[in-house]
């Protein structure tokens, strides 16, 4: 192989041959001809001298083994790996990792950076805790746990009060990854800052608060107005002024509910969106909302399928605002004369409940942005149905806040069932 001798080997096997020296390599690179072309391959291999019964060297032995292929992975991998960080830190990204069983947390620099701390400064998982305002801090220990519990994406959104009270938003994105090799188990992920994003949000949500605000004044004059006029109209022989009213009634409650929503919408991102509370039964306020929800639903059945007693600690009036609007929204999908199932179940520490309708279906593309703000699944079956894309975004919201998961399954023209999940006391 003459291609070997301008890479040195033949020095190599002189100075064994002539002066007993011993080579070992690892991982060396040698080019060899395959064909027309030269091939780097990867090798380790040793070179030692032998000698004959009088000590004189009589020859050379030679171990090989060729390693380029995993030489070529773990090049591949470095390089890999240099893209993602190229790619991160032109993202402006930081990182942080955490060993599940150590609960050591090592984070970036920029990381450090976000969160207010000086590059000499030393700061640990429990020092960036404490720079994210309280009502927050809660909610994010509760979601990192359940990753780390459950394997569920880890999504969080918050705060960062700096050294010099400016406050700045991050978003965080991390997972659970498996153990692997020398690797044990952890949980890694990326934050980015937010700041200009969330602020122009809050500045919408701001001036939506505002106007909400504004009309709820009037709005409040003109149902008492109208229910005034309907108590007079109760005995009315006229038909169709005594309809008109309780169409009127109908409508400014939709109005209010609709101007709530946004009120609700404006509380959240401005933090403001209290989460009160108490310990109470679940099934007994499924019962009322469903007999409430049948009142003004008389074309469809509601069933319940429940559990008995089911005791949560949790906002009562908030979590009864989701059961309202999952209800609300399977009455406004499907056809009349259809049956809506409210089912609960025991899924370890939590209870899970399920809204099931016959209604149209979503489509598998839709669902995915389906509590997203604002977002409204646009086609010809619901062209004609009334919204603003803010209840079920309430509902995530509401109960992300309570530690539980709310998700949605669907088959187009079969119906759809939505779930969420609240923690059991204890």
């Amino acid at each position: 192989m003459p291609e070997l001798k301008a890479q040195g080997i033949d020095e190599l096997l002189n100075a064994v041959y002539h002066g007993g020296e011993k080579f070992y390599f690892t991982e060396r690179p040698v080019d060899l001809r395959r064909g027309d072309h030269l091939e780097t391959l990867y090798l380790n291999f040793s070179y030692e001298p032998l000698y004959d019964a009088d000590g004189v060297i009589n020859g050379f032995i030679t171990i090989g083994t060729d390693v380029t292929e995993q030489v070529n992975a773990r090049l591949a991998l470095a390089r890999t790996e240099e893209m993602l960080r190229f790619s991160v830190d032109a993202a402006g990204a930081a990182t942080w990792h955490m060993d599940i069983a150590t609960r050591s947390f090592v984070f970036s620099e920029g990381m450090k950076s976000l969160y207010g701390f000086r590059a000499e400064e030393e700061a640990g998982y429990d020092d960036l805790l404490a720079r994210v305002p309280a009502p927050y801090q809660q909610t994010l220990k509760e979601q990192v746990e359940q990753t780390i519990a459950d394997g569920s994406p880890y999504l969080n959104e918050h705060p960062v009060k700096m050294p010099d009270d400016r406050e700045r938003w991050v978003r965080a994105i991390g997972k659970r990854y498996p153990g692997e090799g020398k690797w044990g188990a952890h949980f890694s992920g990326l934050v980015i800052d937010i700041t200009d994003e969330k602020l122009e949000d809050m500045r919408k949500s701001g001036f939506i608060g505002m106007a909400s605000h504004e009309l709820k004044t009037p709005l409040t004059s003109l149902s008492a107005i109208i229910q005034v006029a309907g108590l007079k109209l109760k005995d009315s022989e006229d038909a169709f002024l005594k309809g008109a009213m309780e169409r009127a009634n109908n409508q400014v409650k939709r109005m209010t509910a609709m101007i709530n929503g946004f009120l609700n919408i404006s509380r959240l991102e401005s933090g403001k969106l209290i989460i009160d509370k108490e310990n109470f039964d679940l099934e007994a306020l499924m019962r009322d909302i469903a007999d409430e929800i049948s009142l003004t639903a008389t074309n469809h059945e509601i069933e319940l399928d429940l559990c008995g007693y089911l005791g949560i600690r949790a906002d009562r009036d908030k979590v009864g605002s989701v059961i309202s609007n999952l209800l609300s929204n399977a009455v406004k999908y499907s056809p009349p004369g259809t049956t809506i199932r409210v089912k609960c179940g025991i899924e370890g520490k939590y209870v899970q409940i399920s809204v099931r309708d016959e209604g149209m279906g979503i489509d598998a593309i839709d669902i995915k942005r389906l509590f997203d703000r604002y977002y409204r699944v646009e086609s010809s079956r619901t062209k004609h149905i009334s919204g603003f894309g803010i209840g079920l975004y309430l509902c995530s919201e509401i109960i992300k806040q309570h530690g539980g998961k709310i998700w949605a399954e669907s088959t187009l023209g079969q119906g759809s069932t939505f779930y969420f999940t609240l923690p059991l006391i204890g």
